[in-house]
């Protein structure tokens, strides 16, 4: 029986290290992890009338953690895949929000979305008779 020369056993070795190393080369993401990729976004236009709810949701692969902003700045408790704006108000909630998605590998910011909190149409009584007239 012939045994292997070392030297052949080494150069095998050898090889098949750099083809490991090539391949590793031509996809080097493949073995690294990633920033979460969002997926799914709300409307980029959401209304809301005056004291009702919207939920804002996003979708996100390999994410591990979320921030809610509203007008760039981070929204105190919105740390979920979901945000619900309760009992809108205008001043308080109209903005643009973005969830940022984030796991150990990086961040990633979804895309804008607009809120508008609709305030129902001004009344105006007449003065004198006070008769009701709606504009």
């Amino acid at each position: 029986m012939n045994s292997p020369s070392p030297l052949r056993s080494l150069l095998r070795q050898f090889l098949g290290l750099a083809l490991l190393a090539f391949a590793l080369a031509l996809a080097p993401g493949a073995l690294r992890a990633q920033a979460p990729v969002i997926t799914a976004v709300p409307t980029p236009r959401q209304v809301v009338n005056i004291g009702q709810n919207l939920t804002l949701t996003i979708t996100a692969t390999a994410a591990t953690s979320y921030q809610w902003t509203r007008n760039g700045l981070a929204v105190s408790g919105a740390t979920n895949a979901s945000y619900t704006i309760t009992a809108a108000k205008p001043v308080r909630d109209n903005g643009w929000y973005q969830a940022i998605a984030t796991n150990a590998s990086g961040s990633t910011t979804s895309a804008v979305v607009f809120v508008n909190v609709a305030v129902s149409p001004a009344r105006i009584d007449g003065i004198g008779d006070n008769t009701y007239r709606a504009l």
